[in-house]
């Protein structure tokens, strides 16, 4: 099959999924690599930001599907969910895009409080704890605050330097914290278009998977590893800024630095298994969710995942301060 004719207009006379697409009765013979053409597709499409086409992709993959595991009989899977491992993505990039903004704004602030006559050392203060707080955004690595903004950690370490007045790092953190609107509305944009498509796409999942449909692949579970005397209370540097722990027993709370952040869990083991939450509404989809750490046996470090209730989610690693 030509995915290339696919991609540009979809809605070509292909005998296995262009008729699809147009409505058209179930054709006799699909080739096996039909719905991994089809999933391609979609993949391309959500990657440019082509919406409309992803969602006639979506259309093509339902049938597809039932002409393959239905009609000719055949063992159909998935190796993933495209739409969910695009949304995951683009979750993530907004979360430390948000987490971009509030350094730069919380940097701001202190420029703003200091006296026009403030030393060099007070300005350059201000950018180190800046530099700190946007090294510990997406595990710490140096990328980009946005989209076309060459600014980094790095670089912005350097500005600070040469910065000669508290006005001159205003106007400065100013220019950075508003050239992070732009990308952050684009990855809203992008976030309500997935969660539409998200919909739809499991709604042919959940349709066909009870009729054979397997989509990825089952994981064995591990029992988890008593870590006898871990005890988890403190302080942590995180992904998420600086967290602090309270356990009692099983039980763990705590709260974290970003967007007011909350955690609640329950260890399992060295596992802790919880939700976080986070401002304004500390409430699903967008607000909250789950989250799976696991702790070394010394209890000095965690790795693990967070997801949100609306889907997608990412990791998220400590250690003890």
């Amino acid at each position: 099959m030509n995915r290339t004719r696919i991609a540009r207009g979809l809605l070509v006379p292909l005998v296995a999924v262009g008729a699809l697409l147009v409505g058209s009765a179930v054709p006799a013979a699909a080739s096996p690599e039909s719905v991994d053409n089809v999933i391609n597709v979609i993949d391309e499409n959500l990657q440019a930001g082509k919406w409309s086409l992803a969602g006639q992709n979506i259309d093509a993959l339902e049938k597809t599907i039932y002409n393959e595991l239905i009609v000719r009989k055949t063992p159909v899977s998935m190796a993933s969910n495209p739409v969910d491992v695009r949304l995951a993505a683009v979750l993530q990039r907004l979360k430390d895009l948000k987490a971009e903004y509030k350094a730069l704004s919380d940097a701001l602030e202190r420029a703003q409080q200091l006296s026009a006559r403030a030393s060099k050392q007070a300005i350059i203060d201000i950018g180190g704890e800046l530099v700190s707080k946007l090294q510990l955004i997406n595990g710490g690595k140096l990328a980009p605050l946005a989209a076309g903004n060459s600014h980094n950690a790095q670089v912005i370490a350097g500005d600070f330097a040469n910065l000669r007045s508290a006005n001159a790092a205003v106007r400065y953190l100013a220019g950075l914290r508003d050239s992070l609107i732009p990308a952050i509305r684009e990855a809203q944009r992008d976030r309500a278009h997935l969660l539409a498509l998200k919909a739809r796409m499991d709604k042919v999942v959940a349709k066909y998977t009870p009729k054979g449909l397997v989509v990825g692949a089952a994981s064995p579970t591990t029992p988890a590893t008593p870590a006898p005397g871990v005890n988890v209370t403190g302080t942590w540097s995180t992904d998420w800024n600086s967290m602090t722990l309270s356990q009692s027993g099983s039980a763990v709370t705590g709260t974290y630095d970003h967007d007011g952040g909350r955690i609640e869990g329950t260890f399992s083991g060295n596992t802790l298994t919880g939700r976080w939450s986070e401002a304004p509404s500390y409430a699903g989809p967008m607000d909250a969710g789950t989250i799976t750490w696991t702790f070394a046996a010394d209890g000095k470090s965690f790795s693990g995942t967070w997801t949100y209730d609306g889907g997608g989610g990412g990791t998220w690693v400590g250690t003890r301060s």
